[in-house]
């Protein structure tokens, strides 16, 4: 039971680096002018591992209880797929949702 329970922790850290690199990834690809690509790739994650850090990390103080936390939890997951979708990373994006 214990390795289970490492396992799932595992693939639920793995799910969330993989949403931060992507939201790296969409504001890498959000403008043409260099300094916007490099201030969004740093931004769109950095707001996204402060949120989280604040209201879903296990020993947060202010941690949400179910099921706030799954809502929060699914807007984070699903609004990443939404804007790698606009971005036209379609394939990215299903990827995503379907991991």
């Amino acid at each position: 039971m214990k390795v289970l329970r490492l396992t799932n922790m595992l693939l639920a850290f793995s799910v969330e680096v993989a949403m931060l690199i992507l939201l790296g990834h969409w504001g890498y690809h959000l403008f043409d002018n260099m300094v916007m690509k490099i201030t969004f790739a740093i931004l769109a994650p950095l707001i996204a591992a402060i949120l989280w850090g604040i209201f879903a990390a296990p020993k947060s103080k202010s941690r949400l209880k179910q099921p706030q936390l799954l809502v929060f939890k699914l807007v984070m997951f699903v609004g990443t797929a939404v804007l790698l979708y606009w971005a036209d990373h379609i394939y990215i994006a299903a990827l995503f949702v379907f991991f």
